[in-house]
């Protein structure tokens, strides 16, 4: 199977916050149509093990899964790979020094420091070469770093000149409040923010991603080679649709 870090330089992927623990609603995200979930244990009371059970029902449909840790500790890092994320996605980041610790967290010896066991979910639990497995994993995890704070938008072309970080992601909403704007990245107050953001990635050989909620960020996104677009979260398009079903239903004895 290819994994993430080759298949998005392909083309670009889309994928959803998974903030839920329901295996239904993966499914049903898996059988939509989507290239990844994107599990967010920042902002949603994920035990690791609901993370486990999530990783192996979408990576079984085919889907890929990438994480979003509380922030970018070592446990927090290790447990979401160690339980075989295809990539992590690390929250609140303000400088350089933030994207060196964060890649050598995630990567084994001799790049980082990750702490090596066999025995994962990750490693196919020992039913692997474990040189291989090892070079596999440094070759091949995605590691994104939110670009979210005003710090990091002001640093961010020494972070995407980090090695090892492969994608920058504007988390508009973090972002606009760091910087008291609003969160258009089109013709509002986000869109130097994006182009300094696309800018330092090309520079760099790096990717961008971004979370969208209409057609016309898509097309955007798809215009400016933006490879990793989240289309909102599974409640929000939840929210969305049963809105719409009472707004219906009101409709016709009001």
């Amino acid at each position: 199977m290819v994994g993430m870090k080759a298949l998005i330089r392909e083309r670009p992927l889309f994928g959803t916050f998974v903030k839920t623990t329901s295996p239904e609603i993966v499914e049903m995200i898996a059988l939509a149509g989507f290239d990844f979930i994107l599990i967010d244990t920042e902002h949603s009371p994920f035990t690791y093990g609901q993370v486990k059970m999530l990783t192996s029902i979408a990576q079984g449909m085919g889907m890929k899964v990438v994480v979003r840790p509380p922030d970018f500790s070592r446990s927090n890092l290790q447990y979401s790979l160690d339980l075989g994320a295809d990539g992590v996605q690390a929250p609140q980041l303000y400088d350089e020094e933030d994207a060196k610790t964060i890649v050598s967290l995630c990567k084994y010896q001799p790049i980082g420091t990750r702490g090596i066991t066999f025995s994962h979910r990750a490693s196919q639990y020992g039913f692997c070469d474990s040189k291989a497995y090892v070079d596999a994993a440094n070759h091949n995890v995605m590691i994104n770093v939110h670009i979210e704070t005003r710090e990091a938008l002001e640093r961010v072309n020494q972070i995407a000149a980090i090695e090892g970080v492969d994608l920058l992601f504007l988390g508009p909403a973090d972002l606009s409040y760091s910087l008291g704007c609003d969160s258009d990245i089109i013709a509002g107050g986000l869109k130097d923010a994006f182009l300094s953001i696309k800018n330092a990635a090309q520079k760099h050989g790096k990717m961008v991603g971004t979370l969208i909620n209409s057609e016309e960020k898509l097309k955007f996104c798809l215009d400016h080679d933006v490879r990793f677009i989240v289309w909102e979260t599974d409640l929000s398009m939840l929210k969305k649709q049963l809105e719409s079903v009472v707004n219906i239903i009101q409709s016709h004895y009001k």
